[in-house]
Order: C-alpha cells, then sequence, then structure tokens
C-alpha cells in the first residue's frame, strides 16, 4: 500500500495540498504527539479491511476512505485510546 511521506517519514493526511509552512501548523499535539507513523499506518490497513468486506470497491478508492476516516478520528479523538 503506498503511502505518501512528508520530509522525516510522517505521513500526509491532508492530501499533501499544504504548503509545508501550513503543514507544519497542524504538527500534532497533545496525544496526538505520542502516536507513531506505523500505529496510523496499522490502523489504515485494519480500515482497509473492514471497508474491502463491505463490498467490491477500487483498492485506491478503500485507501482513501480508511485515511480519510482515520484522519477524522485522530483530529477529532480526545484521547489515544478513544482513537483506538
Amino acid at each position: 500500500m503506498d503511502f505518501p511521506q512528508q520530509p522525516g517519514g510522517n505521513m500526509q493526511f491532508n492530501g499533501g495540498n499544504n504548503p509545508p509552512q501550513q503543514q507544519q501548523q497542524h504538527q500534532p499535539q497533545g496525544w496526538q504527539a505520542s502516536v507513531t507513523y506505523d500505529e496510523r499506518k496499522r490502523l489504515i490497513f485494519i480500515l482497509v479491511g473492514v471497508i474491502k468486506n463491505l463490498g467490491a470497491y477500487p483498492h485506491d478508492k478503500m485507501v482513501a476512505l480508511a485515511k480519510q476516516y482515520e484522519n477524522f478520528i485522530f483530529n477529532s479523538a480526545s484521547s489515544k485510546v478513544s482513537w483506538v
């Protein structure tokens, strides 16, 4: 599965549309800062599997939906426990 990378190995969950200075403003704070790239990637793999079981969607669409949903719950969760 292809995951876009930012310098330093962080995933781009915003689609890479923001200039670097805007991306730096959105660095995780609080509990989000303790979540690693691999943890976020693992959750996306799980979400892709769940979406795959729902129906026949193109792989790129499933990955995009999983990334979008993970980003939503990552930004709206109040703690790491509620994120997972």
